[in-house]
């Protein structure tokens, strides 16, 4: 059901935390519970096993309400205080103490049924408003509406991010044509908010980038070149810890952009041209029509293996291929994340090529084994718009995946 949101979050938390960490890390981050609660899952179990300090959680209703949903979020918050009593939760009526929820809300009200969460010394908190986590929504070609309460999951991920002491940040390109986030990627930078992480955009790389080690810079669908001292600061910023995040769609024409080419060359990775249609025969490979791909999931990398085990699919269409690794060097490990079945070809130029198994995600780690903090990271992603709303809601809220 949201299997390509899971993919982009697995991507970007295996970028900032080691494998091993990422099924606890994510796994909460891509349930999406009906109205029926019956058990928390094993993220929020850590994220309440390791929290120390008193967090309380703020409900927003009337006195006198008596609803479904409050009973609902009632009993879910109740579940957080049996797990661990660090957990306070109280009531703010918003007739009877305006100021107090204006304080937290930068002056506004709130809804009904919206939280608030917030740290031990008040220094950090978070607002949940009641769309965060009760919504409805519909399909249109099944002619079914649903209605989503997914109060565990934008609870955890608001106590995680108050309490954390290192709040990870990602980066989104600017200045090249990339893909606008703040009109057009709403969707996936509200879900790494949800999750812990701070986004913001980057200007350029200029020498005096807020870009440090460990950051995660996201670079999606650039229309335009780098520059030469871009290159070699992102080369630099990448050996000393660098994480990138690449997607470029087939239309883009990498032949305008030797210096992003180069970048990615240094760490011998790179997008191939046109764009991979799967054999009309591998019926369970794509949807509606041959270029609109469901890949195949790695079983065992951190990223797939459990969106695999849980029977997500990811849907990828017009996918650019991803260009093979023939003989890595010492250090370098590179995952094919994503793949296409054996009779699979690119179209350039409206010609189709030789059948064979194409990439279409690509994860690689170099790591440095004197000095952990510098690993470098990257993960490279050949779909066409992925991060843009359109697609990303399109795989959401499709039943399929």
């Amino acid at each position: 059901m949201v299997g390509l949101t899971a993919l982009v979050l697995a991507g970007v938390c295996l970028l900032n935390v080691a494998a091993e960490r990422l099924e606890a890390r994510f796994g909460w981050a891509v349930d999406m519970t009906e109205m029926e609660v019956t058990s928390f899952d094993e993220g929020t179990i850590e994220v309440l096993e390791s929290l120390e300090e008193a967090v309380t959680v703020y409900t927003v209703f009337q006195n006198t309400t008596s609803s479904t949903l409050r009973a609902r979020l009632e009993q879910v918050l109740a579940r957080y205080q049996a797990q661990n009593d660090n957990i306070r939760v109280e009531n703010v009526d918003p007739l009877k103490e305006p100021g107090r929820i204006a304080s937290y809300a930068d002056g506004e009200s709130l809804d009904e049924g919206s939280l608030i969460v917030v740290n031990e010394d008040q220094t950090r908190f978070k607002v949940l408003p009641r769309d965060d986590y009760y919504y409805g929504y519909s399909m249109r070609q099944q002619d079914q509406s649903y209605t989503v309460f997914d109060a565990e999951n934008v609870i955890t991920s608001a106590i995680y991010a108050v309490t954390r002491r290192d709040i990870p940040k990602v980066y989104f390109l600017t200045e090249h044509g990339e893909l606008d986030v703040e009109r057009y990627g709403t969707w996936i930078t509200a879900m790494l908010n949800e999750n812990g992480f701070q986004t913001e955009i980057l200007h350029g790389f200029s020498e005096d980038s807020p870009l440090m080690p460990g950051d995660i810079l996201a670079i999606v669908d650039p229309q335009l070149d780098i520059t030469d001292q871009e290159r070699s600061r992102l080369y630099g910023w990448m050996n000393e810890g660098g994480r990138l995040l690449v997607n470029i769609g087939y239309t883009v024409d990498l032949d305008r952009m030797p210096n992003l080419v180069k970048l990615l060359d240094a760490f011998h990775l790179g997008f191939g041209e046109g764009y991979v249609e799967e054999s009309a025969r591998e019926i369970d490979r794509w949807k509606d029509d041959v270029y609109a791909l469901v890949p195949v999931l790695d079983e065992e990398h951190a990223i797939t293996a459990e969106l695999n085990a849980q029977g997500f699919s990811v849907y990828m269409p017009y996918s650019r291929p991803i260009l093979p690794v023939t003989f890595p060097e010492f250090g370098y490990v590179y995952t094919s994340l994503l793949t296409t079945s054996s009779q699979a070809s690119v179209v350039q130029g409206g010609v189709r090529g030789h059948p064979g198994k194409q990439t279409i995600a690509l994860a690689m780690q170099k790591d440095d084994y004197a000095q952990t903090e510098k690993t470098v990271r990257a993960v490279l992603l050949g779909g066409y718009n992925l991060l843009a709303d359109t697609n990303m809601m399109y795989s959401t809220y499709n039943p399929l995946f």
